[in-house]
């Protein structure tokens, strides 16, 4: 029977960066569920997404500030470019429905 191969340790600790960033985005998630009281922050119905305000990809960020509770009606407003939000989420934010 051949020996199990060793684990690398480059891999051990790739895996291991992994699941710190898993742990703090789960945490800093929950933060902002506290921080909104588990509301929708537009219709105050229950919230179950963690949105962010500012798009990743356009510089934004998983701080606090930079996250949103929204239920999913609204989450789909938001990302069908019908509802719009600026500001941040530790401070007062703006809704607004786009217009053409």
């Amino acid at each position: 029977m051949p020996a199990c191969p060793k684990p690398r340790p480059a891999l051990l600790a790739k895996e291991d960066a992994r699941r710190r960033k898993a742990q703090v985005e789960r945490a800093i998630r929950t933060l902002v569920r506290q921080r909104d009281g588990g509301r929708c922050r537009y219709c105050h119905k229950p919230g179950t997404d963690v949105h962010h305000i500012r798009p990743r990809s356009l510089g934004g960020h998983s701080e606090t500030t930079g996250l949103v509770l929204l239920c999913r009606r609204c989450h789909a407003l938001v990302t069908g470019h019908v509802l719009r939000i600026t500001g941040n989420a530790d401070e007062k934010l703006n809704f607004q429905v786009w217009t053409n």
